[in-house]
């Protein structure tokens, strides 16, 4: 991945990233966003993980409980559930909600073992 790529990742991450920590912002205003984003760049990588960061965007909804952006995010086709951070863990271990853990739960490719 050339530096431009990853620079212009790195941009679009955290600016996606505030939003989903910003808990005055509605999830339907970063779907919107997302999908805007999503079309504008089909390069976008929605399973993206900037150098200084360790959580990918679903795993960062699930821990701010982000309930209509996780059901958005698990719609997207190639998303990875199973997508590990820094740490080893997934979106599943960080599911606090149980709503969100309902979601996750359902997922097919969903792997629940401990990060090692």
């Amino acid at each position: 991945m050339d530096n431009i790529f990853g620079s212009k990742m790195n941009k679009i991450y955290g600016k996606i990233s505030n939003k989903i920590n910003n808990k005055a912002i509605l999830d339907s205003e970063i779907i919107l966003e997302m999908e805007t984003v999503r079309k504008k760049d089909p390069g976008f990588d929605i399973n993206w993980k900037p150098n200084n960061q360790n959580w990918p965007l679903l795993t960062r909804a699930v821990f701010y409980e982000r309930e209509e952006l996780v059901k958005y995010l698990l719609m997207v086709p190639d998303i990875d559930v199973n997508n590990r951070g820094l740490s080893g863990a997934t979106a599943f271990h960080f599911a606090g909600n149980i709503n969100i853990l309902k979601l996750l739960l359902n997922c097919r490719d969903l792997d629940v073992t401990n990060p090692e």
